[in-house]
């Protein structure tokens, strides 16, 4: 057995542990990824060819293509995080091979890591057995790929969470998560099996989304599985639905699993592309209070990786700076959304927010989120607030604006300060604070708003084309009766007229 270990400028490697250290935190990998960096480290800054790999890895097992590059992807994914090296140490040299850019040093000494390993020790961990099989599988999944005539038997679900046209907004609202309590419910059932995908209609920019929870309150995972949906919705220019009608054409599926194990909560991500029949990503995360903010990250950063997206570390980390510091709050704002979701707990998401503006009363995000709620359910007339409590609630808002609009610390509060300003009629101020929200962050929120803008300019056509991007992000006919009502009456019976002329359409050809 191999015992010399090694130093990779930050890194000890233990070859013999399979184990990689860094600033006292420790990484456990399986022999795959141990064998092929005790390859790279012990020819560095040497380029080495695929077949040579293959010979000394995998000892000259036959593979394709895809075995090599993830084992090379993963393994760049773990030494990037030391953000000393762009590529992670790794380089791809163009039609020769990989090489290990960096000195590579022989020592005796190993740090040993904590006896409380970080999350990221957890994932990789609890994900070796399943890695150390990976080859075989992938030998499997190419074989059955090339012998299939028709890709759709490698999409088929077996068992998932399938979401009405009522929940299909969730994807979507999680966004905005103050939508979903008036719009959203569940529908436990079996996903529709993909049985006449046709690869030409394939949309590369759809993604078929589904969540499969095996428990009976997980409103905590629930909430961090659509804060992953808005983030990479955030970075990339992709529609994500729920909604098994846009199923056929979606050529990428993600599958969220929740599952318990040990009394320890996991979330596992899979990512199937159906173009090239290819599973890119099958991994878990533990859930718990302590880690929240750090399993999103290493999510984020995986789902962004396994899309072939190149987002800095730092730029996740702004993405998720409007999110509470303190991790109470924080996961009690993630079990409101997860609320959300529950028809007959809906309101329960005012309490939990409410209970983590306690523990977090500086948070821009949870003083934002608070009066948008509170503030939407008035106008809705899902309580008794009258028009005195209204003005109560602006009032209130009012006392923190100075401490908020400064310098916001999420985009929430741009879109609590338009809402304020339509609320009071003043539009130029409210078209102000929307501009300030990127495009890639309009949310449901955001267009409903910038449709009522439109209205009260006079503009009734702009308003339409607002409320159908609405309608589109929402996926259900049901956030016209939210628009319809917020702030001032709009007559949106014509779009609904043209939504139920296009159902009817719809019926009559089924019926040829």
């Amino acid at each position: 057995m191999h015992k010399q270990s090694y130093r990779i400028d930050n890194w000890f490697f233990v070859p013999h542990e399979n184990r990689l250290v860094l600033d006292e935190q420790e990484i456990l990998i399986d022999n795959r990824l141990s064998n092929l960096l005790l390859f790279l480290c012990d020819n560095p800054r040497t380029t080495l060819s695929r077949d040579e790999i293959i010979d000394h890895v995998w000892k000259g097992s036959i593979l394709t293509d895809q075995v090599i590059t993830q084992a090379i992807f993963e393994l760049r994914k773990i030494l990037k995080t030391n953000n000393q090296h762009l590529q992670g140490y790794i380089i791809t040299v163009p039609k020769r091979g990989y090489k290990l850019d960096t000195d590579v040093e022989v020592v005796n000494e190993v740090k040993t890591a904590p006896t409380v390993l970080n999350a990221a020790h957890k994932i990789v961990e609890s994900n070796a057995e399943q890695k150390s099989n990976f080859a075989a599988k992938e030998a499997t999944k190419h074989k059955k790929a090339t012998e299939n005539e028709e890709p759709t038997t490698a999409v088929e679900s077996a068992k998932s969470v399938r979401f009405s046209s009522s929940l299909a907004i969730v994807g979507a609202l999680i966004a905005v998560a103050v939508l979903v309590v008036f719009f959203n419910r569940a529908d436990i059932g079996k996903q529709p099996s993909v049985e006449h995908v046709v690869y030409a209609d394939l949309e590369p920019r759809v993604i078929e989304a589904s969540i499969d929870n095996s428990l009976a309150n997980a409103s905590l995972q629930n909430g961090v599985i659509f804060k992953v949906i808005e983030y990479l919705k955030y970075n990339v220019n992709y529609r994500v639905s729920f909604n098994p009608k846009d199923h056929l054409i979606a050529a990428k599926k993600l599958s969220f699993i929740v599952t318990r194990e040990n009394g320890i909560d996991y979330v596992n991500i899979e990512y199937f592309n159906k173009i090239s029949n290819y599973q890119h990503l099958d991994r878990k995360y533990p859930i718990s209070e302590k880690h929240l903010k750090h399993s999103i990250k290493l999510m984020i950063d995986d789902v962004l990786d396994a899309f072939n997206i190149d987002i800095a570390k730092s730029e996740i980390d702004l993405v998720l700076r409007d999110m509470p510091e303190e991790p109470a709050a924080l996961a009690l704002s993630l079990e409101a959304i997860g609320t959300l979701h529950s028809y007959d707990k809906q309101f329960d998401a005012i309490d939990l927010l409410a209970k983590a503006l306690e523990i977090d009363p500086t948070s821009h995000y949870l003083l934002s989120m608070n009066y948008i709620y509170n503030m939407t359910i008035a106008y809705l007339g899902k309580s008794n607030l009258s028009i005195d409590s209204i003005n109560s609630l602006n009032s209130d808002f009012e006392q923190i604006l100075p401490q908020i609009s400064e310098s916001p610390e999420s985009f929430k509060v741009y879109e609590a300060m338009a809402l304020h300003a339509l609320s009071k009629d003043l539009p130029i101020e409210a078209v102000q604070h929307l501009n300030q929200i990127p495009h890639t962050h309009n949310t449901i929120m955001t267009y409903i708003l910038r449709a009522k803008l439109a209205e009260s300019f006079g503009n009734p056509a702009s308003a339409e084309e607002f409320y159908y991007q609405a309608l589109h992000e929402s996926g259900t006919p049901r956030v016209l009766d939210f628009a319809e009502s917020l702030l001032f009456y709009s007559d949106l019976s014509k779009m609904r007229l043209k939504l139920l002329s296009q159902l009817e359409s719809v019926v009559e050809d089924q019926n040829k």
